[in-house]
């Protein structure tokens, strides 16, 4: 982990303020698994969630009772939107347990995770408060092919400020891009933090020729409209042909209902698509595909799962957005960017040319360079 983070929590009494789902799968989720464990190694630490948790009947009763935050999140599904960002943990139901928490345990620092948490650092006065962007709202694009103006980014970053107690406060982001933009529009100076600790364990990979591989939380709109364009291309150019070689594997949260949905939609036009569901799994290294596809054309912060599959030895094929936040000499070692999803079709379509450019690729080195950027 960081070596400033190191510092700050050695031997100290940490309050994890957690704004990340933890039922489900994300890049977010990847990244809070590894500073939780490196945090209990040597530190007093107690985690506290803002999501709601434990089986459907608790999750549900949280969710109606988390007002307004449950609006907000509701605006977010319907229509995405970076004003709401940072509300999505908005309610006096979580500030009353988040103080109940901070009294009990009196901690030294906390640190809070997310955006979304970063109000309740109003409430508090521990002698060091953390925060860990994830991503910075004001850089989101709100829409497909559509990010917000200057002016929506510096009246986003002014709001967000006032969420924010800097005084003797620390900042870390997982992104080049988020650090510069802190600084510029937030004012703020910030650290890079590692997605990963170390490598992960190596695995004999035997990549298939034609198989494709596409993860994410398939629940966020993110995810699906790039991955529903992409299928659309496809097939397209396999009804201009008898040919169909490509077969792709659609794995994370809520990939079964996500494809089961988008074939309900476009029961004739995507009836050619050669497809397989993976919804849990415990690695992206357990994978054989060619190459991780990351049709992404919204979001901000750095995309947790073009390091992850770096890390082991997988190649990304991906849209700009899916290497934001990593600079160019890096991300050339083990990707391929596309100028457009109509692009990345005509890839999975090429039995012959691609594959080999992709075996070219040195996806591990790119996951050293990275790692060595960031400790630099």
């Amino acid at each position: 982990m960081n070596s400033k983070l190191n510092k700050l929590v050695l031997d100290q009494r940490i309050l994890f303020v957690d704004g990340i789902r933890p039922d489900q799968m994300s890049g977010g989720r990847t990244s809070t698994k590894n500073i939780l464990h490196v945090l209990s190694l040597n530190n007093d630490l107690i985690y506290f969630s803002t999501s709601p948790t434990g089986d459907k009947l608790n999750r549900l009763l949280y969710s109606v009772i988390i007002f307004p935050a449950n609006l907000f999140v509701l605006l977010k599904i319907f229509h995405p939107n970076i004003w709401g960002e940072f509300l999505l943990r908005l309610s006096p139901v979580i500030c009353f347990n988040f103080l109940i928490k901070y009294l009990w345990f009196r901690p030294s620092i906390i640190i809070f995770n997310h955006h979304s948490t970063f109000y309740l650092s109003r409430f508090v006065r521990p002698k060091k408060t953390i925060y860990i962007w994830h991503d910075v709202p004001s850089l989101k694009k709100t829409s497909l092919n559509f990010r917000s103006g200057r002016f929506n980014q510096k009246a986003c970053a002014v709001i967000q400020k006032l969420f924010l107690y800097t005084k003797g406060s620390e900042h870390f982001v997982f992104s080049f891009t988020d650090r510069k933009f802190l600084r510029r529009f937030y004012g703020i100076h910030s650290f890079l933090l590692p997605i990963f600790l170390g490598s992960p364990p190596e695995v004999d990979r035997k990549m298939h020729p034609n198989s494709w591989l596409l993860v994410g939380n398939w629940g966020r709109i993110e995810n699906r409209d790039g991955a529903e364009i992409l299928f659309r291309e496809y097939c397209a150019l396999v009804a201009k042909s008898s040919s169909n070689p490509a077969k792709f594997n659609v794995a994370g949260f809520g990939a079964d209902r996500f494809m089961r949905d988008l074939l309900a939609r476009y029961p004739d036009e995507l009836k050619c698509l050669k497809y397989s569901v993976t919804s849990e799994y415990s690695q992206l290294g357990n994978f054989q595909d060619l190459a991780l596809l990351a049709p992404v054309l919204s979001g901000a912060g750095i995309k947790v799962k073009t390091i992850e599959a770096w890390s082991f030895g997988i190649p990304v094929i991906g849209t700009s957005q899916a290497f934001s936040g990593i600079p160019a000499s890096i991300w050339k070692l083990g990707g391929m960017r596309v100028k457009s999803l109509a692009e990345m079709a005509a890839i999975c379509f090429d039995q012959v040319r691609v594959p080999g450019q992709i075996i070219q690729l040195r996806p591990q080195k790119a996951f050293m360079a990275y790692q060595s950027a960031i400790e630099d």
